[in-house]
């Protein structure tokens, strides 16, 4: 048997087709291209209008972040899931209005957010997940000074990107994605205090 400590979350990816897809096994030198997919669906332009659902709104404004994101040339992986978060701040301020500072606090903020983007008739899944999963991750790489990684996550054929810390891994957008579709039960309160029970002290930083 393993280090449990290496597999923090208890995801399974069997299910994750989708998410593979988006993120393929590539070169270190390619990590700018990591995480794309092909070009989001054309939508017309935003108009506010008293007849259109608010749902329609916010899928456009992420239509129109996630085209923004993937033409963004990022040097290396930890630049991009960082560029991620930082959108997905600024998304959640601008759109939601709940602001995610990146603190541990902040996770609370986080799940009520995702709760409302799960309710959504209209969700991109792999967008939102890579978003929002990108700043779970940062949160917990700063926390704990850790790094993000391209690793096979137990059990997947593909690698996905993981936090690094302590000698463990933790796979922060396979947290969001079964946030996002299997509800209460992967709520991420739960999910942050039994990592932080299990790392422990947050790292120092002079």
């Amino acid at each position: 048997r393993g280090n449990d400590n290496e597999h923090l979350g208890g995801f399974h990816l069997g299910s994750l087709r989708r998410l593979n897809s988006s993120v393929p096994q590539v070169a270190p030198s390619r990590c700018c291209s990591l995480l794309q997919r092909a070009p989001a669906p054309q939508h017309s332009a935003i108009r506010v209008c008293q007849n259109r659902p608010v749902g329609s709104l916010l899928l456009g404004v992420a239509n129109d972040l996630r085209r923004r994101l993937e033409a963004t040339e990022f040097p290396d992986l930890g630049a991009m899931m960082e560029g991620y978060a930082r959108a997905a701040a600024e998304h959640a301020r601008a759109e939601f209005h709940r602001e995610l500072d990146f603190s541990a606090d902040s996770i609370d903020a986080l799940d009520d957010l995702l709760v409302l983007v799960g309710e959504s008739p209209e969700v991109d899944l792999d967008f939102e997940v890579r978003l929002w999963g990108s700043y779970l991750g940062e949160v917990l790489r700063r926390r704990y000074a850790g790094t993000w990684e391209m690793t096979q996550y137990p059990g997947g054929a593909v690698a996905v990107p993981a936090v690094e810390v302590r000698g463990s891994r933790l796979f922060p957008l396979l947290k969001v994605y079964r946030r996002l579709t299997a509800g209460e039960e992967d709520d991420l309160r739960a999910f942050f205090a039994m990592v932080t029970e299990r790392l422990g002290s947050p790292a120092r930083v002079n």
